[in-house]
């Protein structure tokens, strides 16, 4: 008599990793989405330290984007802070990539094109864009759009917006909560957008 595994006993096998995969796999996502996060919040309190310093010389935060020939280019992107590297370096590279960023469509705001710039937004309200939205105080603000992909938050933070935008990401139902991943400087109520208009 030739010894070999059962049918049953190989059905039990197979149940069992298929089991154990599906606990490891989603364990595996998210700790990529955990990669991911701790990234961003240290990209940005690296911008965010660089941007404070720059207003503590010149008593004035880099304006959130470059008019060339009459035209805005880059505007409220990261990459277009070149005040924040030359002539004085307070950051060595502002072409930070936000590990979130999914394609030209994926912004929430404008779902017929979007953005087509992968790095982190900037947006100051001293000037520019902050007199645009009527923002009465001064201070920046720094944004990846989070794991959902999409601007539920983005220049409009400390601006009242009513609560159904998703506005901060907080991790509280899930790594892949609603909101961007925010970081603030200068005189912003953050949570603003939680107020009525």
């Amino acid at each position: 008599m030739r010894k070999g595994f059962t049918l049953i006993e190989l059905l039990i096998v197979v149940a069992i990793i298929g089991i154990l995969a599906a606990i490891a796999v989603p364990n595996f996502l998210n700790a990529q989405v955990r990669a991911k996060v701790a990234r961003v919040e240290s990209d940005l309190r690296a911008l965010s330290v660089g941007i404070d310093t720059y207003n503590l010389d010149r008593n004035s935060y880099p304006p959130d984007w470059i008019d060339v020939g009459g035209s805005v280019v880059d505007s409220g992107f990261i990459r277009s802070m070149k005040y924040l590297t030359t002539p004085i370096a307070y950051l060595s590279d502002v072409n930070l990539t936000d590990p979130f960023y999914d394609g030209p469509d994926k912004s929430v705001s404008f779902p017929s094109g979007g953005y087509d710039v992968a790095t982190y937004r900037y947006f100051c309200y001293q000037h520019g864009w902050g007199k645009v939205v009527g923002h009465v105080k001064a201070g920046y603000v720094v944004i990846s759009y989070g794991p959902d992909r999409r601007e539920s938050y983005g220049e409009w933070c400390g601006i009242p917006r009513g609560k159904n935008w998703d506005g901060i990401y907080a991790p509280s139902n899930g790594l892949n909560s609603m909101g961007d991943i925010v970081r603030v400087g200068g005189n912003i109520n953050p949570n603003a957008w939680q107020q009525s208009q």
